[in-house]
């Protein structure tokens, strides 16, 4: 793939290119791209804190919000294995709908 064809390609699935808008709190409100990725490119991603890792469409979120008390994840590739290390503590201060793995376990 040359440099013209990957920029293009990033341009398109950068989480903050591809917005619905701005929340009351004015941050970003995300559309899930990754329902429309197709082909065989795998792409992990994060910035979107999940309590287990998220596999859809040949996409992978890695993110288990270790800075809100979650986990580190990391994707052990071609063995396509997660190895996990948990945090030792909640260091963002938030505890309350403000955590996003709060909100998940809420949902």
């Amino acid at each position: 793939m040359d440099q013209f064809l990957i920029n293009k390609w990033l341009n398109f699935y950068l989480r903050n290119t591809d917005v619905a808008g701005m929340d009351d709190k004015g941050k970003p409100i995300r559309r899930d791209w990754f329902e429309k990725h197709e082909g065989e490119l795998k792409i992990v991603w994060g910035h979107d804190p999940k309590p287990e890792p998220f596999m859809k469409n040949n996409t992978i979120n890695i993110d288990q919000g270790v800075v809100f008390g979650g986990k580190l994840t990391c994707y052990r590739y071609p063995e396509e294995q997660f190895v996990f290390v948990e945090a030792l503590k909640n260091h963002s201060g938030k505890n309350d709908l403000d955590n996003p793995l709060y909100r998940c376990k809420a949902d």
